[in-house]
């Protein structure tokens, strides 16, 4: 260009190479900031910092956004977030379920402190206090009720256990009549069934419990609340002394019922057999439709299991519905969660009744509330 400053050529290739030069210094400016934001984040993660992790790992993640790594390390980070707000809720439960046992156990309300006590245990099962209150209370109501009361008490509440194939608390209290009366050969009698019947099942249907658990948890995962229940429920049932899918269940009932939308029942209602009730409620605004749950208590009053049909919809137009399957003859509160969030009319139209048919049988229900997932 200086030979020949009027020729463009040599000015293009200039031009050219300034370019070049500029792309790859962005590209190095690029590669460190991204560096230097993983690292500060990795640093902050490691030192329990979550909050700023997130914002460097987000960081890093705009800088790049087909890097996986940071993506990653989000969802981990809302893991252990979700993970510390579930403890600190269970800390918070214990806490108050204790302090409510220590009063109503200071009030002689023996029978309620107990029940605080073992709520609390049920919480913390590795927490010493609850049960060393637990057996405060049982020696206090021993001592005023009698000896032989609380071991005719255990013995009957054992067989019920037993027979509803609660098989933990079953051996729990036959071993407490049998520490009361040793020379009674009952409990013990009824221990051995008890173990008998515990390695029956393991051998029988451990496979079976593996594989609805990893199916419940999918579906929890997922939010696919109601087949997660029903999972854990199979879980449950072949494998009844195992506490998790239990307690699976009762988080995500915690969840629909902290995430509850509207009530749209909350008084008992009679509903004769071939008719139908409905009940009106104000329309879940449009924002909060996903992931959503209908959870409804009713029993069946007749001596004969039967389906229920749901229905949703607008004024005087259906737009969906659900059968509840074999609500069984025990004339106990089935429980149902029932799930409308794949239901397209569900979400676009402002449904305002919900209504339930009961198909051969009469029915009672005592609660319906929409929900979801989170």
């Amino acid at each position: 260009m200086t030979l020949k400053p009027s020729e463009t050529y040599p000015k293009e290739r200039i031009a050219e190479v300034d370019r070049i030069l500029a792309e790859q210094a962005a590209r190095r400016t690029l590669e460190e900031n991204y560096t230097t934001a993983v690292t500060r984040a990795d640093q902050y993660l490691a030192a329990g910092s979550y909050d700023q992790a997130r914002s460097e790992y987000t960081r890093a993640a705009e800088l790049k956004p087909d890097e996986a790594y940071p993506r990653e390390k989000i969802t981990e980070i809302e893991g252990i977030v979700k993970e510390l707000a579930r403890r600190k809720e269970i800390d918070e439960q214990y806490k108050a379920a204790v302090a409510s046992g220590d009063k109503l156990f200071s009030d002689k309300s023996y029978e309620q402190a107990l029940t605080e006590y073992r709520k609390a245990l049920d919480l913390k099962p590795q927490e010493q206090y609850p049960k060393d209150r637990i057996a405060m209370v049982e020696k206090a109501v021993e001592e005023l009720i009698g000896k032989q009361k609380v071991f005719d008490n255990l013995l009957a509440e054992g067989e019920i256990l037993l027979k509803d194939r609660d098989y933990s608390k079953a051996r729990e209290t036959f071993q407490k009549a049998s520490r009361m009366f040793p020379e009674n050969p009952l409990p013990k009698e009824r221990l051995n069934l008890i173990n008998s019947r515990i390695d029956s099942l393991y051998r029988a249907n451990k496979s079976l419990y593996d594989k609805a658990i990893a199916d419940g948890d999918r579906y929890y995962n997922s939010y696919e609340f109601d087949k997660a229940i029903d999972a854990f429920t199979d879980a449950m049932n072949f494998l009844p002394m195992e506490s998790y899918p239990r307690e699976m269940i009762n988080k995500i009932k915690r969840t629909i019922a902290e995430n509850a939308i509207s009530d749209v029942l909350n008084t008992p209602v009679i509903i004769k057999a071939d008719n139908t009730r409905q009940f009106s409620f104000s329309p879940v605004n449009i924002a909060s439709r996903k992931n959503n749950f209908v959870y409804i208590r009713i029993r069946n009053l007749s001596n004969k299991p039967f389906n229920v049909l749901m229905k949703y919809g607008k004024d005087k137009q259906p737009n969906g519905g659900v059968v509840i399957r074999n609500i069984p003859a025990n004339e106990k509160i089935n429980e149902r969660l029932i799930s409308v969030r794949d239901q397209d009319l569900w979400s676009r139209e402002d449904n305002n009744w919900i209504s339930l048919y009961p198909q051969g049988g009469d029915i009672e229900v005592s609660f319906i509330q929409v929900s979801r997932a989170q």
